[in-house]
């Protein structure tokens, strides 16, 4: 039998850590650790003690599909979520961050609308579905996934 945390209770828990965002002081918060985009939290109910791990709010489906494919294999499906990225980000935070993200394209991108981007993002996501699902595969005690790591025979 699982514990079920009420909405209200929830609703209260981001009301909470949002005020702790925007202020910069966590002190009232009960960190149970922090993610490279996540917060773990400790949140004690009338129904026990919860876990909660929040991601950060992805404002479209465009946004969320280009974080994702930031950790796509298809070379395709990363270099349009880099292409979305470098069309949205402005300037000096594109500069920022572009050394982390290990863009590998040979060549940049042809300079395409911003809607050609996200339509080609959107259409990616059983690719980038599939490539999470096969980064999901228990591996061996050797560290190889059964399909891809060995070598015959």
């Amino acid at each position: 039998m699982g514990l079920t945390l009420a909405a209200a209770d929830l609703a209260t828990a981001e009301a909470e850590l949002r005020r702790a965002l925007a202020s910069g002081d966590h002190g009232g918060l009960d960190v149970l650790g922090y993610g490279e985009i996540s917060t773990v939290i400790a949140v004690t109910t009338p129904a026990g003690r919860f876990a909660l791990k929040r991601l950060p709010p992805f404002g479209t489906r465009a946004r969320y599909d280009a974080y994702r494919g930031l950790f796509a294999s298809d070379l395709q499906v990363r270099g349009t979520a880099l292409e979305y990225l470098e069309a949205i980000l402005p300037e000096e935070i594109r500069r920022a961050i572009w050394p982390f993200l290990e863009d590998r394209r040979s060549r940049p991108a042809p300079h395409r609308s911003r809607d050609e981007i996200v339509r080609d993002l959107l259409a990616s996501e059983a690719t980038i579905a599939l490539d999470l699902k096969r980064l999901r595969r228990p591996t061996s005690s050797d560290g190889a996934t059964p399909d891809r790591d060995r070598e015959p025979g």
